[in-house]
């Protein structure tokens, strides 16, 4: 028997705030610049407080919209043949995109019934991304590459080929169209994060110290930043590149770098670790402060998974292996925890 897997709840929480946008309500804009909050609709991603995978195409992790008046109530439910691992992707009309463990991709249209799907020959437990032609990448883990798929219709544009699978890497996409997506096996001792043409050709890729679990962020140099994990040692790396794939800087920390980083709006790059540590740096590579879960009582655990998100008042969220949520002032000040 097959296992269902109902997506509920983030499409709903997104549709809902699409809608009421729409129709007109007014969401408080933040720090980020007009030219950065028209970027997602230039992409053609939906008017929504967190339309994709860390909010924009860049995976800068922040969002300029006010969501407190959201209700969270459920509008409808899809089953697919297998678990949903990924975030889904809302284009402007308010079609849904994602990918499953059944080895399918698919788009749904905005009252929850199937647009199309297509087969892409592994389980896709990354988010896809979208860029401003409508083609969606997706990587898959069992295929080792990387899928391009016109989300009008389905059709699959090219495929590209990764020297590792794909595990939890959700692709970015920088001003120039470029695709950045990294790559590393379950027991490899190291990784790669790529850079392929919007025309599915490699433009360079970085071998990195061990796996690239990481999801990358890109600022608006167009610098990369991401993380990368040993499988079978307690240790871990904060990567930069420039964008022609040169090692702008490195920081090692004591284990696993599976969080995914979110930039600030001053730069600034904020990832978690298996460390039990929250870090942030300068976009220089210098460590601006970290926070060691445990400091103030709480249990110990761990910033490993998640990837932190940035209010428009510049608070910076994270969760923890200890079942707790983190808010930071930018100087590493805990705001809260719950």
């Amino acid at each position: 028997m097959k296992k269902k897997v109902l997506i509920v709840a983030i499409v709903s929480i997104a549709l809902i705030a699409q809608t009421a946008f729409i129709f007109g309500m007014y969401i408080a804009p933040s720090e980020i610049s007009d030219k950065e909050k028209h970027e997602n609709m230039k992409n053609g991603l939906a008017v929504s407080p967190w339309p994709m995978y860390q909010w924009d195409t860049k995976h800068r992790g922040r969002s300029p919209y006010d969501t407190s008046g959201n209700s969270g109530q459920k509008l409808w439910n899809y089953s697919t043949g297998y678990w949903i691992t990924s975030q889904p992707l809302i284009d402007f009309s308010g079609n849904i995109y994602f990918g499953s463990h059944d080895w399918y991709f698919y788009a749904l249209n905005s009252d929850g019934s199937l647009k199309w799907k297509v087969a892409v020959g592994g389980k896709v437990y990354s988010t896809a991304a979208m860029d401003d032609n409508g083609i969606i990448y997706v990587p898959t883990y069992d295929s080792k590459k990387v899928y391009a798929i016109y989300a009008s219709n389905g059709t699959v544009k090219w495929t590209f080929s990764l020297a590792e699978p794909n595990k939890y890497s959700s692709p970015a996409i920088s001003g120039d169209g470029t695709i950045y997506v990294g790559c590393g096996g379950d027991n490899s001792n190291y990784g790669y994060m790529y850079a392929i043409n919007p025309d599915g050709t490699q433009k360079w890729r970085y071998q990195a110290h061990y796996v690239v679990w990481s999801s990358p962020a890109i600022d608006d140099n167009g610098n990369i930043y991401f993380g990368s994990s040993s499988s079978n040692s307690y240790e871990g790396y904060v990567y930069s590149l420039d964008p022609s794939g040169t090692k702008r800087w490195e920081y090692q920390v004591n284990d696993d770098v599976i969080s995914s980083p979110a930039i600030g709006p001053n730069g600034d790059i904020y990832i978690g670790s298996n460390d039990k540590r929250f870090y942030a740096f300068t976009p220089d590579g210098l460590k601006n402060w970290s926070y060691r879960a445990g400091t103030n009582g709480e249990p110990t655990g761990y910033f490993c998974y998640n990837a932190p998100a940035i209010g428009s008042d510049g608070t910076i969220y994270a969760g923890n292996s200890n079942g707790y949520i983190y808010a930071f002032y930018p100087n590493g000040t805990v705001k809260w925890m719950k």
